[in-house]
């Protein structure tokens, strides 16, 4: 079976096991830091406003064929809605073209059935910690990577207040299409409706060719201070389990426009939140907030937007341990466990597994997330009166 143009294989535990995707989130460990930051709460790109000649404003597009022409010109092409799904296609064709990604997507393949219960899968990607320094200029070195980017050859899509750029280091092969979305300012990770409405539409609008997956970080799992989230054309495993009916939920609550679920099903625990934009935007802030406040998380968390279904958005909401961010894997050292490895698919920056893994890895997922059954708040909240801003906005 190929996905992403990878070859996949079944099995289960193998002799030799993950490496997960080595993230530096040491910075982030003094929580609750970034999602709050004031002093980059305002702060613009630093450095020079040009690269090479090109300039960072946007040349503003009516169609998405005319990106190429636009990139002559500047780094960045703006498109709107219409043209976004057309244009990302013409973003990934202009890189191959140009040999942007080089040897960062070679050697990349897939093991699916993995684990125990023959739910995870295993995305090898060997070159993606390979970070060729010589290629970066100095200048580039100094500012923030996702500011401006340090490959003189790198284009992107200016969309609303943010800048689309294809990832250099990506977990999968071109044709998965991993972008990353960073706001348009220099500003810290941080959770808000709007941001995650637009993100909401991120994916519609996006996924008009092919559906797409977004998941966000924050400062668990993450190694950029800048605000960003991250889209690709994976389906997760744990999308696959939900889709087949073979993730257990329990109800939390429901509406007429959405409903709240909880799973705690092995290597999976979460918070699922399927519904209409507005249902699903207001009830990850009330989510969120006491997220931010739990003694037990301090502001941790990942969130994944799972494909639509039946025109409803579905957003998971996985608690993070704020103590065991990066929990311990015998033989193997600290591990960062983002959003992507959370929902299934584990990202391993090598050609192979190494020794003595196994349940260890398991074990240390299970030390990094926060069940929800351990949210003392989580039912008290679902049980309030419909929140009133979601009453009104729901009867509109």
């Amino acid at each position: 079976m190929k996905k992403h143009g990878v070859k996949t294989m079944q099995v289960g535990w193998p002799s030799r096991a993950a490496l997960l995707e080595r993230v530096d989130a040491g910075a982030r460990q003094q929580l609750p830091a970034v999602a709050t930051s004031t002093a980059a709460a305002t702060g613009t790109s630093p450095g020079p406003s040009a690269i090479d000649g090109l300039t960072l404003q946007p040349v503003a597009l009516d169609r998405a064929s005319d990106c190429r022409r636009a990139w002559q010109r500047s780094l960045l092409a703006r498109v709107p809605d219409s043209q976004l799904a057309a244009a990302v296609d013409v973003m990934f064709a202009y890189h191959g073209d140009v040999n942007f990604f080089g040897e960062r997507t070679s050697g990349m393949r897939r093991v699916s059935g993995y684990g125990p219960q023959r739910n995870l899968d295993i995305q090898f990607a060997p070159h993606r910690n390979k970070v060729p320094l010589v290629e970066i200029s100095d200048q580039a070195k100094k500012e923030c990577a996702l500011c401006r980017p340090p490959f003189p050859d790198e284009r992107g899509l200016s969309w609303r207040d943010y800048v689309v750029w294809p990832n250099a280091f990506p977990y999968l092969p071109q044709s998965g299409q991993h972008v990353v979305i960073t706001a348009d300012k220099h500003i810290g990770q941080r959770f808000t409706p709007q941001i995650l409405g637009d993100m909401i539409d991120y994916q519609r609008h996006a996924g008009q060719q092919a559906p797409v997956t977004l998941h966000y970080n924050g400062i668990a799992g993450n190694s950029q201070f800048h605000l960003h989230w991250q889209a690709s054309r994976e389906k997760l495993p744990l999308q696959r389990l939900l889709d087949a009916g073979e993730l257990p939920l329990e109800r939390l609550h429901s509406a007429a426009n959405g409903r709240i679920e909880s799973y705690e099903h092995g290597y999976y625990n979460g918070i699922l939140v399927t519904g209409d934009r507005c249902y699903v935007t207001r009830w990850a802030q009330l989510l969120v907030e006491r997220l931010d406040s739990d003694p037990l998380t301090r502001g941790a968390y990942n969130l994944l937007l799972l494909h639509p279904a039946d025109g409803q958005a579905r957003l998971v909401v996985i608690p993070r341990r704020a103590d065991e961010l990066k929990p311990e894997v015998a033989s193997f050292g600290k591990v960062g466990f983002g959003a992507f490895n959370l929902g299934g698919t584990v990202v391993v920056p090598r050609d192979e597994v190494p020794d003595n893994f196994g349940d260890d890895y398991l074990a240390a997922a299970a030390r990094t997330v926060v069940r929800p059954s351990e949210l003392s708040w989580l039912r008290e909240l679902m049980q309030q009166p419909t929140h009133p801003m979601l009453r009104a906005r729901a009867s509109a």
